[in-house]
């Protein structure tokens, strides 16, 4: 009966422990609907549903859309935010230049923001712009 006791504690904080790692993973999992096809690393994607994932001790950031391969993208430097917003709201930021967007920036809440090798625009100002597209973690969309 003892040795039931033990191993049923046991068990009971594994799972509690994994049912943690699993938590603190989906609320680090980002996820956004992109209305548009975008480039970043020299490759174009096309719209739709994108998960984000900082992997690497932030040195790299993993993304995929729903049914589609997965893609990694290397981290220029992290930036810290300059707003209460980019502090609590995830969201990415994308250049268009001409009729082209390419991923600039990714902000998870309360964390600083993560830089990506982006185009500088060489066009005349009223051609670029920035967009931003808002992010949930993936938590909150279960």
């Amino acid at each position: 009966m003892r040795t039931t006791v033990t191993t049923s504690m046991i068990l009971a904080g594994v799972l509690m422990l994994a049912g943690g790692a699993s938590t603190a993973y989906a609320q680090s999992v980002m996820v956004a609907d992109i209305p548009f096809s975008f480039s970043i690393s020299g490759a174009t994607h096309p719209a739709g549903r994108y998960e984000f994932r900082p992997i690497d001790d932030d040195h790299a950031v993993e993304f995929d859309a729903f049914g589609h391969d997965a893609a990694l993208t290397q981290v220029v430097t992290r930036i810290e935010p300059t707003t209460r917003a980019a502090r609590t709201d995830g969201r990415l930021t994308f250049y268009k230049i001409g009729e082209r967007y390419y991923l600039a920036q990714m902000w998870i809440p309360d964390e600083d923001g993560f830089l990506f090798h982006a185009p500088k625009a060489t066009l005349a100002p009223e051609r670029t712009s920035q967009i931003v597209v808002p992010m949930a973690t993936l938590a909150s969309l279960k």
